[in-house]
């Protein structure tokens, strides 16, 4: 059984990093007898001092069988080369690019040791994603390609629009392989939510930070005269953006709430009480909470910003090509105003569009071919 060693900032029981903790943790979960994993990680949550409850700090914990977790709580630089050595792995798995100490770092140490690397960017590479901070990471990433560091790896792209955003980075030549992002599974059955024509309970349920635009949504309900509940969920990612969201909640008309976090297990029963959900996204490299709100019979309205541009054409939802907010005013009255017959079409068909995406899917096939011995030339 291949060993595969993982390196990423976070991993369950933290789960405020969003989609990329979830992304490695259906991962681990779908692939369990197919791959022995090992993922070195952060000791806290982020934004918090204490660390993650039940663990045990600075060695391997057991995850499940076959995967193993190390939660480092200090000293990661000389703790990732013990990893390496210690593991001996067939494959290192980066996830993301821009933490030194879990994305370069690890590649410096890789290379040194003449391991095999596929390199997971998690839609950090996305146009909207890289317009944030671009100065910054520009640089980064220019250092990141002089060091060499690019140089022999395999690139881990989710769907064709990210392996194009990989090879406008690191170059045309650079080897990508597909693997859709694993998600949940979805529920059996749905039975849709009471909906009248003039209400609406909309939710929010992603991190705040400037990249997921929750600013548009308030902007948009300052448009709309017909009063609709509006509840967001979501780790406080960045304070100045977050008191910039506040200051929008003057003038409303409607009852909006801040309802703090959600841990993963409970996401889908969350989602399952509204009537839509909204992410006007920058980028999203898959969008877990999208997923799992189709997954429940709750239809999106999302930006073109993520890979589910077929919701409308699946009665799913709404895609919204633009980031005017009367734009998205007017989706979300076309929601308002859905009558029961009406919206139990949307909540079918959003039910219907992830059923499709999780049958379609090979996931361990998929892995099976990412984590393959054949390497590029």
């Amino acid at each position: 059984m291949k060993r595969i060693l993982i390196f990423y900032s976070h991993f369950s029981p933290a789960f405020k990093a969003g989609g990329p903790v979830q992304s490695l943790a259906n991962m681990v979960n779908e692939l369990n007898g197919c791959f022995e994993f090992y993922i070195f990680c952060g000791a806290r949550e982020i934004g918090e001092t204490s660390l993650l409850p039940g663990i045990k700090p600075d060695e391997w914990n057991a995850y499940t069988s076959n995967v193993q977790v190390y939660y480092a709580s200090n000293g990661v630089a000389r703790k990732v080369t013990s990893a390496i050595k210690k593991t001996n792995p067939d494959f290192i798995y980066v996830n993301g690019i821009f933490q030194p100490l879990y994305n370069s770092l690890p590649l410096w140490v890789a290379r040194n040791y003449n391991k095999k690397v596929i390199i997971a960017p998690r839609g950090m590479l996305q146009e909207g994603a890289l317009k944030i901070k671009p100065l910054k990471k520009k640089v980064f990433l220019s250092l990141l390609k002089t060091a060499g560091l690019f140089k022999g790896v395999i690139w881990h792209a989710t769907d064709n629009q990210e392996a194009a955003d990989i090879k406008k980075i690191a170059g045309s030549k650079t080897t990508v392989r597909l693997a859709t992002n694993v998600s949940k599974r979805y529920g059996d059955s749905i039975t849709p939510i009471k909906k009248l024509s003039g209400n609406l309970k909309l939710i929010y349920l992603s991190l705040i930070a400037e990249k997921k635009n929750l600013h548009l949504v308030l902007e948009a309900l300052l448009l709309l005269k017909t009063p609709i509940e509006f509840d967001i969920y979501g780790p406080i990612k960045d304070e100045p953006y977050w008191v910039r969201c506040q200051r929008l909640l003057n003038g409303q008309i409607h009852s909006i709430r801040y309802r703090g976090v959600v841990s993963p297990e409970n996401v889908q029963v969350i989602l399952s009480g509204y009537h839509a959900f909204i992410l006007p996204t920058k980028g999203e490299n898959f969008g877990h909470a999208i997923y799992e709100s189709l997954s429940v019979g709750v239809p999106v309205l999302v930006s073109q910003h993520t890979p589910w541009g077929d919701v409308r054409e699946s009665t799913a939802g709404i895609t919204i090509n633009t980031f005017s907010a009367k734009d998205w005013a007017d989706e979300i009255q076309e929601f308002v105003n859905l009558n029961q017959e009406e919206y139990s079409m949307f909540s079918n068909g959003a039910h219907g569009l992830a059923k499709r995406y999780f049958s379609i899917n090979d996931f361990k096939a998929q892995y099976q071919s990412l984590f393959s011995d054949h390497l590029p030339t």
